[in-house]
């Protein structure tokens, strides 16, 4: 293939994809966009339009990342936006639940620890220096726990 080939735009069902350097480049492309296709029923250049709408970002922790993925309604088949990998194993780990992922929210606001302020969810320092308690809550049932701390959790403290 001589050079000005290898950067003209190629055609695939239709639809010009973008301008490849090689070849290889121009296989892996259309592989993706046949993958899209046939799982999201979205073409790669809808995919890097919602990427670009997207500013490349995960729709959930909005952190930028390289690779995003197509997440999806299990039932329906609908596009709902691209995640980052975290992002999206971590509504497949709770099946796409609102009820697990707001109990896991409220779980998290509840244990919110701090050292300095007090909280009926503190972790407090006890006579030794590495010995600490925590009350920990679930559904309506608190338990008071004492254990050793680490040193880097000790060291977070700012007292």
């Amino acid at each position: 293939m001589n050079t000005s080939e290898s950067m003209e735009k190629k055609k695939y069902s239709g639809q010009v994809l973008v301008e490849f350097e090689n070849e290889e480049e121009y296989k892996r492309l259309k592989r993706r966009d046949y993958h899209l296709r046939n799982k999201y029923n979205i073409s790669l250049t809808t995919y890097e339009e919602i990427k670009e709408f997207q500013e490349n970002k995960c729709a959930i922790c909005h952190q930028e990342t390289t690779k995003l993925v197509v997440d999806h309604d299990h039932n329906s088949g609908a596009l709902r936006g691209l995640l980052c990998h975290s992002c999206n194993v971590m509504l497949g780990h709770a099946r796409d639940n609102v009820e697990i992922l707001s109990s896991a929210i409220e779980y998290l606001n509840k244990r919110k620890t701090t050292y300095c302020k007090p909280s009926p969810y503190k972790i407090s320092k006890i006579s030794s220096p590495n010995l600490l308690s925590v009350n920990l809550f679930y559904k309506d049932k608190t338990k008071t726990v004492m254990y050793e701390s680490s040193k880097r959790l000790m060291q977070s403290c700012p007292c």
